[in-house]
């Protein structure tokens, strides 16, 4: 493919982008409310964890439909991330929480780098 060539947005990415808009907000009250319940210094850091990648998620969203490679990666690492806390959270007893969130980060790393999205994101 030559520089040249328009590659359109896969219908796959802007799914994407819509669930990682969705999941930030989610992920972003979740934290705040968590932070106004709880009084413990663990509890706290963990919902300001909570905030940021929330923010980061909303904030990066944009690029991705774009096609930004660098917002590809970091969606990438912080999808990642949330994987590991769903994984983290069958342990805790919020097991279908926890299954929703392992289904979401597994699905947005799938469609992230498919043949399609790859093309796209050059």
């Amino acid at each position: 493919m030559s520089k040249n060539e328009v590659v359109n947005r896969p219908f796959g990415v802007t799914v994407i982008m819509v669930l990682i808009v969705i999941n930030g907000i989610l992920t972003v009250v979740s934290g705040a409310i968590s932070a106004l319940m709880l009084r413990d210094d663990v509890n706290i850091v963990y919902s300001l964890v909570l905030i940021i990648l929330g923010l980061i998620y909303l904030a990066v969203a944009g690029a991705l439909g774009r096609g930004n490679r660098a917002a590809r990666m970091l969606i990438a690492v912080i999808t990642l991330l949330m994987l590991v806390v769903g994984i983290v959270g069958l342990f805790s007893g919020n097991i279908w929480a926890a299954i929703i969130q392992i289904a979401i980060s597994v699905i947005v790393l799938l469609v992230l780098f498919s043949r399609k999205a790859s093309a796209f994101f050059g």
